[in-house]
This record gives C-alpha cells, structure tokens and sequence, in this order.
C-alpha cells in the first residue's frame, strides 16, 4: 500500500468527520439566519440521506483495499466527501423545512428573501395558476436563474406560496 494513499484515506476520514461533527453548529446558524418558524412543511425523507452518510466511509475504506492509482484513489475519496456534504445538507434541513420570517428553509438550504426576485406562477392570470399546480414551487433568484422547491402535494405548495406573499408583498405582481 503506497503512502500517498494512506494520507489520500486519512484526510478523507478527517474531512468526513469534521463535515458530521459539524452539523449541529451549521443547522443551528443557518436556523438563527431564517428566524421565527412562521409555516412548517412536511418532512422529508431521511433514510436516503442516512444511506448515503453509511455508505460514504465504506467508499473511503474501499480505497484501502482495492489499489487504483492514487488519481482514482483521489477521485473516490472526494466522490465521498461530495457525497457526505450533500446528505448533510439533507438531514440538516430535512425536520425543519418551511417558511421562516427571514427565508424559506429547504431542499437543503435557508433561501433568503432578499435572494428571491420572484415567483412566476403568481404572474400568471389565477385560473391558469389552477391549472398549474403541481407541488412544485419556482423561484427566480439573485444566484441562480430558476430554482425549484418539491413539496408533497399541492396544497402545500400553496400555503408556502400564500405565507410567502404575506411575509414579502414585493413577490406579488
């Protein structure tokens, strides 16, 4: 076994534990940036993410006893750390989804009022807008052009859509 990989596998288990080790400091601020729960969402699932926290070390442990080179090495230890980041952001937001006074929590993150520029299913004329819910919230945001936000079921989606518009105005043409 080649050194490089051992440190390749070490940093990685550093990584991940520092990324796990930190997730109650990081929900616990991004939940002191979104302020009051104002409407909470239903759940979502978290065995996915709990799968995928199990899964990632069993993929660093692999490079140990599988030799790949040390690029490939490299390559599924970050696939891993990748990984682990994104399961994190899952449970991290997972039991405390919904609207806040200062931003919507979410598919793995706080998005921010002041990010979102607009809701384009309330441009639309309102017997349209019946036709299009889907349960599936569109943003127009500073960051990123569209973002989409799946909720279990329409009703939902409309109440987050209705809590939205109350809290920010400015959203409704």
């Amino acid at each position: 076994m080649k050194t490089v990989t051992v440190i390749i596998v070490a940093a990685a288990f550093c990584a991940y534990a520092l990324l796990v080790a930190t997730l109650p400091l990081r929900r616990s601020k991004m939940l002191k940036k979104a302020g009051t729960l104002e409407l909470p969402v239903k759940p979502r699932l978290l065995k996915f993410a709990v799968i995928v926290l199990v899964c990632c070390p069993l993929l660093i442990l692999l490079v140990l006893f599988r030799d790949m080179g040390v690029f490939i090495d490299g390559i599924m230890c970050a696939i891993a750390i990748l990984g682990t980041e994104m399961a994190i952001h899952e449970v991290m937001t997972a039991k405390c989804s919904g609207v806040y006074t200062n931003g919507i929590v979410a598919e793995g993150q706080l998005i921010p009022f002041s990010d979102i520029v607009g809701v384009p299913l309330l441009s639309l004329p309102e017997n349209q807008q019946a036709l299009h819910d889907t349960g599936v919230l569109d943003l127009v945001t500073k960051k990123r052009t569209n973002m989409q936000i799946i909720y279990s079921n329409e009703d939902e989606c409309r109440r987050v859509i209705d809590k939205l518009v109350e809290l920010e105005p400015r959203l409704n043409p």
